[in-house]
């Protein structure tokens, strides 16, 4: 068994390598020696092995003490077991999907994950996603000048702004194939979210947003600003992410040897950035990135909401 190593000498012994108490760091990429040379899986990181024996070329026996790290590219499959230790439970299984999917660079993206994030049950109990929403909402950003703008170019790509009256929306439908006919979007989450706490919704989408989708009716109108009438009659909002790792963007530090995770503490363990995971895509042939959405979030107008276009 070929087992690449990288060694550095810590404390204790001599340049030859005699002593009776010797240590070494050995950082591993596949698996770690014995003293015969036969190779061994890798144990968690961080792990000490005790190794005793005689070396020929040194008159006294010594011991042999090996700390071993893995390398980035092998922490990064365990990663979704730390998240899942922290009951980051979204995170872990957005990332176990994408080290289980054929290799696919976004945006030629392999099928999306439409199952796993939930409005209200998981994306809402977060304060800064629900501020976001409940902004969203209240100062109905799915009506302003840049969503009504939306709303005529979607309109007219459906052949809606004619002289006849419309139906226009189904938030029924599924969401991705509702997601080409948004009209706003409202972005959650920042770098520095990460910095106050990494949490399960840094993990499994660290910054995204929001899109809008609308149900109602269409007719023309004498107006002197435009030609339609619109009336919103329901609300969609919905969560859409691309998971993927594309660019340059540190992702913290991580340990399986107990479980520790920090975005920026790195006594927590091996700093991961974007480019790890490409290396391991390339290496395994597997990691596809995909986009991710929620569920959609209906909300009824009581008083429909009449919106020139």
């Amino acid at each position: 068994m070929d087992v690449p190593t990288t060694w550095q000498r810590t404390r204790g012994g001599n340049d030859d390598g005699s002593g009776s108490n010797v240590q070494e760091v050995g950082y591993f990429e596949s698996g770690y020696p014995d003293v015969q040379g036969n190779g061994h899986p890798l144990p968690p990181t961080g792990t000490v092995l005790d190794l005793s024996y005689s070396d020929p070329l040194v008159t006294l026996p010594y011991q042999l003490t090996l700390t071993l790290f893995l390398s980035s590219k092998q922490l990064l499959p365990k990663i979704p077991g730390i998240m899942g230790h922290h009951n980051w439970l979204n995170g872990a299984r957005l990332m176990k999907r994408w080290f289980e999917g054929p290799p696919k660079v976004a945006p030629n993206y392999a099928p999306p994950d439409t199952t796993t994030i939930r409005m209200d049950s998981w994306v809402l109990t977060f304060l800064r996603a629900r501020r976001k929403y409940h902004d969203l909402m209240r100062l109905r950003l799915w009506a302003n000048p840049e969503a009504r703008k939306e709303i005529r170019i979607m309109l007219r790509r459906k052949g809606k702004l004619d002289n006849r009256w419309h139906p226009f929306g189904n938030l029924d439908a599924p969401v991705e194939i509702q997601d080409k006919d948004s009209i706003q979007f409202v972005t959650v989450g920042s770098e520095i979210d990460a910095v106050r706490g990494l949490d399960d919704m840094v993990c499994a989408l660290g910054r995204f947003t929001f899109r809008v989708v609308l149900e109602g009716s269409v007719e023309r109108v004498l107006s002197t600003r435009s030609t339609h009438e619109v009336k919103v009659r329901r609300v969609g909002v919905y969560v859409k992410d691309s998971y993927d790792f594309n660019g340059s963007q540190f992702l913290g530090f991580w340990s399986d040897l107990n479980n520790t995770a920090s975005a920026i503490n790195p006594s927590a363990g091996f700093g991961v950035d974007n480019g790890d995971f490409r290396a391991w895509r390339s290496l395994h042939s597997r990691g596809g990135d995909f986009e991710v959405f929620s569920d959609v979030k209906k909300t009824r107008i009581t008083r429909p909401v009449k919106v020139i276009v």
